[in-house]
């Protein structure tokens, strides 16, 4: 048996590329193991399955399938090579795939196992999962009945990762993310840094030279101009989380492309999810347009909006008046209200009934009149 070592132990999602090492534990597990076409149906046909892979030192040790349809998860498959077992990784696995379902939307979980996998009942019972029912000779190569069993508030979860481990693992599947072509070229990911409880979250376009080299956020002159508007609002650096919409550096710092954007969304979201800021700061047009599509930023710059359960104000991006010295004095005056904004959202969200995540923003979106 070989021994995890946490140093270099990875959950992340699966890839294509991943599906022969998966479709190996899968045979080396299961009596009835999935044809390696079914996997690859999962990961580039089916829209509701979520894959996952543990990975140490670049080999795959663990795998997982979870489908999500509306709020509810079921979790298809769930193996781990036989050298690594009896050492916590399906458990570590389990439980970052439902916190990420749980955070897609999934107040539910339902799964099968075999009647006599003793172990594994113990580890979903561990977690709050009970017998639901059960199907008789459900299993073709021994007749073995399935137990049925379900999580029905799957925001109980055992063990569920606080904010801090939720970032930290986002942070490692970014390490390693090739879902779009933004990885070729770059030196580090950039996936963010600040407080995992922060009031405030700044997202920007994307990392440039400087936060390539360094796997950081604005660390360039950019960067130095975002430190001395936060200071200038009575804010340090440290307690503001910072991050992009795309967490590579695109090419020559050219605008990323909707499929990258469409690659990242999933990382932010989580994030945003975990850290559950009450005020999204956005720099530039390609994060304001995630919140206020069709809107031009000349127009809405330094005003506040309520999107769901919290703020979004958008800015210019610090890059702006690097470029253009006029919009210096203009993108400090929209910082200077950062306090009085802050107090003016802490007061609404006390104050006021929550407003549903999914409400969209208006194509022509107007400072709140409350403000």
């Amino acid at each position: 048996m070989n021994s995890l070592d946490p140093s270099t132990l990875v959950i992340r999602r699966m890839t294509v590329e991943d599906i022969p090492a998966v479709h190996e534990i899968d045979t080396l597990s299961f009596s009835l193991p999935w044809p390696e076409r079914s996997f690859r149906f999962e990961m580039t046909e089916n829209p509701v399955s979520r894959g996952w892979v543990a990975e140490q030192a670049g080999q795959i040790i663990a795998m997982l399938i979870l489908w999500l349809a509306a709020d509810e998860a079921h979790i298809a498959t769930i193996a781990t090579h036989p050298n690594y077992r009896r050492q916590g990784l399906g458990e570590k696995i389990l439980l970052v795939a439902l916190g990420v379902a749980r955070q897609e939307g999934a107040r539910r979980a339902f799964l099968e196992v075999r009647a006599g996998n003793l172990a594994a009942q113990a580890m979903y019972h561990k977690y709050g999962f009970a017998v639901t029912g059960r199907r008789p000779r459900y299993y073709r190569d021994n007749a073995e009945d399935a137990i049925l069993m379900a999580l029905d508030e799957l925001d109980r979860i055992g063990g569920s990762m606080n904010a801090e481990e939720t970032l930290a693992m986002i942070a490692k599947e970014v390490s390693v993310c090739e879902k779009c072509v933004l990885h070729r070229s770059r030196k580090l990911s950039v996936p963010g840094e600040g407080p995992a409880h922060a009031e405030i979250m700044c997202i920007g376009e994307g990392p440039g030279f400087h936060e390539n080299e360094q796997g950081r956020p604005f660390v360039g002159a950019a960067g130095n101009f975002l430190t001395e508007l936060l200071a200038q609002a009575g804010m340090k650096r440290e307690e503001v989380w910072i991050g992009n919409v795309v967490k590579c550096r695109p090419p020559g710092n050219r605008d990323p492309l909707p499929e990258e954007l469409t690659a990242c969304n999933e990382y932010l979201e989580r994030q945003i999810a975990a850290i559950d800021p009450k005020i999204i700061i956005t720099l530039g047009r390609f994060s304001m347009s995630k919140y206020m599509p069709g809107a031009k930023i000349s127009a809405v710059h330094g005003q506040m909006r309520r999107i769901g359960d919290r703020f979004v104000i958008a800015m210019f991006h610090p890059a702006a008046a690097l470029h253009q010295a006029s919009l210096k004095p203009v993108i400090m005056k929209d910082f200077a209200q950062l306090p009085g904004l802050l107090e003016q959202a802490n007061s609404a969200l006390k104050h006021s009934a929550p407003v549903l995540a999914d409400e969209k923003a208006q194509d022509d979106p107007k400072q709140l009149s409350m403000f």
